[in-house]
C-alpha cells in the first residue's frame, strides 16, 4: 500500500481518508494501544501507531464466530509484543491482516498465512521500537 505518512492527529481531528480498508500508514493518535488480543473495535488511529511501531493488527468483523475469535486469540496470547487483534465490522474482508504499508485479507482462519505475515512484517514499521 502507498505510504500515507506519520502525522499525529488528536482524537476527533478530521483527517483524509485512508487508501486501504483497514489503514496501514496515515494519520494517528500520539499514544498506541495495548498489545494482544482485543474483544472490541478500536479507533483506527490508535493502532496505526502501533503498525509504526512495527506491529502487526489482525482484525476480524464477525464477534459472534466464536471458532474464528478463539482462534484468533489464542494466536495473539503466542506472541507477547508486536500484535494486536481486534473486531472490525468495517473491514471488508472476514479477517485483514496489517503492518506497515502491508495488507492480506482473508476469506477464512488460516494460521499458516496469519504465522508468514507476522514473521515477514513484525518489526518492519518506520519507528521500530524493540519488544
Amino acid at each position: 500500500m502507498a505510504d500515507q505518512g506519520r502525522d499525529h492527529v488528536v482524537p476527533g481531528a478530521p483527517h483524509p481518508p485512508y487508501n486501504s480498508n483497514p489503514p496501514t500508514s496515515g494519520w494517528h493518535f500520539a499514544t498506541t494501544a495495548a498489545w494482544g488480543f482485543h474483544n472490541a473495535e478500536l479507533p483506527d488511529e490508535l493502532i496505526i501507531h502501533n503498525l509504526e511501531h512495527g506491529g502487526i493488527w489482525i482484525s476480524y468483523t464477525d464477534a459472534d464466530d466464536a471458532a474464528v475469535v478463539d482462534a484468533l486469540a489464542a494466536l495473539a496470547r503466542e506472541y507477547r509484543t508486536k500484535v494486536i487483534v481486534t473486531h472490525r465490522p468495517r473491514n471488508d474482508s472476514r479477517i485483514a491482516v496489517a503492518a506497515w504499508n502491508r495488507l492480506m485479507k482473508l476469506d477464512r482462519f488460516d494460521r499458516a498465512a496469519l504465522v508468514d505475515f507476522i514473521s515477514r512484517f513484525k518489526n518492519k514499521g518506520p519507528e521500530f521500537v524493540p519488544d
